[in-house]
């Protein structure tokens, strides 16, 4: 049998339109699979089967899998996809084959009996016989709504609906012409641009330098997929940029290559999602969904095993140069740093995660404290350690998630003098001393309405810290981590504030988020946060736009993040954030502003093709 492609790489590698179809070849939605729980599955596909055309399990090898529908046309597959996604969230497109030998649900006498009253319904409406009304459509080749029918099934290859045949083994013959055809080498590549604008009014202090900034960066790249002798794939991204930066009165322009990710491994592209080991080397992402503790891409050696219930890795590795100049989708200056990560995810009940991570950050020694400014920064001496555990799950109702970590080692910390209204610091003093602290995040999200085109969500986040930066109590996010995910739309967001974008280091944070579905891939979102200190400190772990606290108040504020995000799919595709922020200052900068206000407009759009 054909291995099954999954079109939802796990680094979102390309659209199903890039891998071009077969005359037999048709698009379907991917709901579940697994090597086992038939039963599960088949509650599944009849969860599905009354609202979704051609819901189907089929075994596929030693897989069963749930899918539903057969499409030529790709925008009425993904307006479906959007539909079954509100009871699925994991459901992803892809290109499968109309094969009823391989279905083990619907039975064959249920099939036929659907089939019938598809016919017998046909039949009548050419008669002009009215159906009895107050009953919903039972057909499997229907949406929500009966005059669907003709239209589902136009997209059908056959006429008529084709009725499931018992399961056969395969012929030698036929064994052979499908381990030949599976030998073909892939390769899948696409060019793209990307383009980040911002530009921050930030808290203007009672020295008249107001923290003010403004950046435009574009990207031009291309990402590729190879199979390497029928045995291994090599992935990559590669790309050339332009910047302008600004920042209070200090501006720099900047023209620079660079190879996001660069990598082999023991698997090639259709093996990849398949259970077992795997082996990668080179420049890759190290990616978990929520970059809570990691979402960046790092060069070394990392081991991986896949199961359906049980996935884990390890990891070891560093970033051996950097050279971005923008930290839009992952933190940035990490020359120099060495990581050790390890991973285990176990789902203990249908949907019911339970993970664990280890996380080691290295540095040897201080680096740019000749140099320091808001965009290279001073790289710390450091010696830290991350233990954390995560329960995630899916319910009826929504999603919940909750992380809890622990931190402890040594953290390399600096004295400096900003430079008059530049980016620039004068680094006075540098210190070495150990640190301890806890910190997690508890969240849940729910999707409102028939449609689930509305919703809300909320967050609680605190990491401990001291109330002097020679206390040892404190809790810093790994330099890996980014702190983006989904709050409802296609696209990540900084969903602790796009302008505060704080660490966890002595915080408390609470986060209230809602949206609303305006079209068929864009939502309007809004996330109110509120920040507090752990303990009062004349220190904030906000982004450069903020100054020092007065270490009087734990008050630190609020912002207010109204955002609009979506995809347009089509002739290439298109994903794009559009962003608005006002950060109203608490109690803590009492004193010490001429403007009470920070305000910033964010744009990030990306073009595929």
């Amino acid at each position: 049998m054909r291995k099954f492609i999954n079109i939802a790489a796990l680094f979102l590698l390309l659209p199903a339109t890039a891998f071009g179809l077969e005359e037999d070849e048709y698009y379907c939605i991917q709901v579940a699979s697994s090597p086992g729980n038939l039963d599960l599955l088949i509650e599944e596909a009849k969860e599905l089967q009354n609202q979704f055309p051609q819901v189907r399990v089929e075994k596929i090898g030693h897989m069963y899998t749930v899918r539903v529908g057969f499409w030529k046309d790709f925008k009425k597959a993904k307006s479906a996809l959007s539909e079954v996604k509100q009871l699925f969230p994991s459901a992803f497109l892809r290109d499968c084959y109309y094969k009823p030998q391989r279905w083990v649900f619907p039975a064959r006498t249920e099939t036929e009996k659907r089939a019938n009253k598809i016919e017998t319904r046909e039949t009548a409406t050419e008669k002009g016989i009215p159906e009895k009304p107050g009953k919903p459509s039972t057909s499997p080749l229907s949406f929500k709504w009966e005059e669907e029918f003709e239209k589902v099934k136009s997209q059908i290859k056959v006429t008529e609906p084709k009725l499931p045949q018992p399961l056969k083994q395969p012929t030698e013959e036929e064994k052979r012409v499908e381990t030949a055809s599976s030998k073909t080498t892939t390769f899948i590549g696409e060019t793209y641009l990307f383009v980040d604008d911002s530009f921050v009014e930030g808290l203007d202090p009672r020295t008249g330098c107001r923290k003010r900034g403004r950046e435009l960066i574009g990207r031009l790249g291309y990402r590729f997929v190879t199979d390497l002798f029928n045995s291994f794939s090599v992935w990559g991204d590669i790309y050339g940029g332009l910047g302008y930066q600004r920042f209070r009165h200090t501006t720099r322009r900047k023209g620079w290559w660079d190879i996001r990710y660069l990598y082999l491994n023991t698997r090639t592209f259709e093996e990849r999602n398949t259970p077992g080991y795997d082996l990668s080397l080179g420049r890759m992402p190290l990616l978990e969904p929520r970059g809570f503790w990691y979402r960046n891409y790092l060069d070394g050696l990392r081991l991986r095993y896949q199961s359906t219930l049980l996935n884990w890795y390890l990891f070891a590795g560093g970033r051996f140069n950097d050279s971005r100049v923008s930290s839009s989708e992952e933190r940035i200056n990490l020359q120099g740093y060495r990581y050790l990560v390890a991973r285990a995810d176990y789902q203990y009940y249908y949907r019911q995660h339970l993970g664990f991570f280890f996380i080691k950050e290295y540095k040897k020694r201080f680096s740019n404290l000749n140099d320091p400014s808001v965009w290279k920064g001073v790289r710390p001496k450091e010696n830290l350690n991350w233990l954390g555990v995560r329960l995630k799950g899916e319910k009826e109702w929504g999603s919940y998630w909750l992380d809890l970590g622990y931190m402890w080692g040594k953290r390399g910390f600096t004295d400096s003098i900003e430079q008059d209204c530049t980016a620039y610091k004068v680094v006075t003093a540098t210190y070495y001393k150990g640190v301890h602290g806890i910190g997690a995040e508890i969240g849940a999200k729910r999707l409102l309405g028939d449609e689930r085109n509305k919703g809300v969500g909320f967050r609680f986040a605190v990491g401990q810290g001291s109330n002097s930066r020679t206390g040892s109590t404190n809790f810093y996010l790994p330099k890996i981590s980014t702190s983006m995910s989904y709050l409802f739309g296609p696209n990540r967001i900084r969903y602790y504030g796009e302008l505060a974008n704080p660490d966890l280091n002595n915080l408390v944070l609470l986060s209230l988020f809602g949206g609303y579905k305006v079209g068929e891939d864009t939502w309007l979102e809004a996330n109110l946060i509120k920040y507090l200190q752990y303990k009062i400190s004349p220190y904030a772990p906000f982004s450069r736009y903020f100054i020092a606290p007065n270490g009087k108040s734990r008050d630190l504020g609020t912002e207010l993040d109204l955002l609009i995000d979506g995809e347009i799919t089509g002739n290439g595709r298109w994903r794009y954030v559009a962003a608005g922020t006002l950060f109203i200052p608490g109690g803590a900068y009492s004193g010490k502003l001429d403007q009470w206000n920070a305000y910033g407009v964010f744009l990030r759009i990306k073009r595929y093709w």
